[in-house]
């Protein structure tokens, strides 16, 4: 039986194939110096709340400079294909939209990472448009409700208000084209920059 610590995060470690929490408790007994331990394993925990749970982890440390040694403006620039591409991926793709959106929200990124959540997001959208066979046939083989819900997600998530992300939404299905939705994107993300130089 092989048990394989991973040493980046303490109190994990892997056993029989299973990610295990070793957590250190320290009873209130007679003698305080004697550690005793409990073990959790993730099993009961759903592997929606484990996806989430784990982005939001690996987000936060990404952000805080703890995975990767370089300036902030690289960070930046990192961050638009390491933290948002996958963001947006998870917010139009999967089954996890509602919950990934809940979380990120909660966690409040918008408020300080909005240029680069609004660039990496037109630049995902502007994709998709070069590449409209295999996007309509994604479409196809989604649920047309199912896939209003994620593409709202994705614009509320950025900032969007609910009235003006129900119309483009709205207008999307009518035309079947992303090209109204790519031009709010500019128009906003040129607004954003703006006002961010304007804080300085």
């Amino acid at each position: 039986m092989e048990i394989g610590y991973i040493s980046e995060y303490p109190g994990f470690f892997i056993k029989n194939n299973k990610i295990h929490y070793e957590e250190t408790l320290n009873p209130k007994v007679q003698n305080p110096t004697k550690l005793t331990s409990k073990i959790y394993t993730l099993d009961h925990i759903s592997y929606q709340i484990n996806i989430c749970e784990g982005t939001k982890f690996y987000i936060n440390n990404f952000l805080q400079e703890s995975v990767v040694n370089c300036s902030a403006i690289v960070l930046k620039a990192l961050s638009l294909s390491t933290i948002w591409s996958p963001v947006f991926h998870y917010l139009l793709f999967t089954r996890f939209s509602s919950s990934m959106k809940k979380m990120l929200e909660n966690q409040n990124y918008i408020k300080n990472y909005k240029k680069e959540i609004l660039q990496t997001f037109e630049h995902q959208l502007r994709r998709k448009t070069s590449s409209q066979t295999s996007f309509k046939k994604l479409l196809s083989k989604t649920e047309k409700s199912v896939f209003k819900k994620r593409l709202l997600n994705v614009l509320l998530f950025s900032g969007i208000s609910e009235n003006k992300s129900e119309t483009l939404v709205n207008n999307f299905f009518l035309t079947e084209s992303l090209d109204e939705i790519l031009s709010f994107y500019q128009e906003y993300c040129f607004a954003a920059s703006i006002l961010n130089s304007n804080k300085l």
